[in-house]
């Protein structure tokens, strides 16, 4: 967001091939976008001149055999039908309903191999890598200074995170 004599400070030595100034080209432009305020609106009605940061799904919604999600599921629930609920209903909701929060997270804690990463992986694939992060430098990316990338998050996946020794990114969580 900047004024108009920020604009022409910062876009003076921005020149098209043919040496006009790209601003000069782009202010006359009839079909030119304009956005008076940016926010992050998902699923959600974005009002005029407003620059909705939300830009859909990776993978858009369509009919399938969702059977070898369920199978990996049940692996990383313990085979446990209240666990695997739970987790499915979670996800359904992120998916559903991304403009509200859930209001919790999710811990997986399991032994290599079982399929937590394939799974929720597989997950943020569907939700794509604008709204998806996943990392294993959570003190950084997370819970660091410059971290304005997760206000536009609807999933993040925080691998290897050990909360018994940094109890205070617990809270932050």
């Amino acid at each position: 967001m900047k004024n108009k004599t920020d604009l022409y400070t910062d876009e003076e030595a921005n020149l098209l091939p043919s040496g006009e100034p790209f601003l000069k080209k782009w202010l006359l432009d009839p079909t030119r976008r304009e956005y008076y305020r940016v926010d992050f609106l998902p699923k959600l009605n974005t009002p005029p001149q407003t620059y909705n940061l939300f830009h859909g799904f990776a993978v858009p919604a369509m009919e399938g055999d969702c059977s070898p999600f369920h199978d990996v599921l049940w692996y990383v629930s313990g085979k446990n039908q209240e666990v695997f609920d739970y987790i499915e209903n979670w996800i359904a909701w992120v998916i559903q309903t991304p403009s509200k929060k859930t209001g919790t997270c999710i811990i997986v804690k399991g032994k290599k191999g079982v399929g937590k990463d394939t799974y929720f992986d597989a997950v943020g694939r569907i939700i794509g890598d604008r709204h998806y992060l996943t990392t294993a430098k959570p003190e950084v990316e997370v819970f660091g200074r410059f971290n304005s990338q997760l206000s536009q998050l609807l999933f993040l996946k925080v691998e290897e995170a050990n909360f018994e020794t940094n109890r205070g990114s617990e809270e932050q969580l």
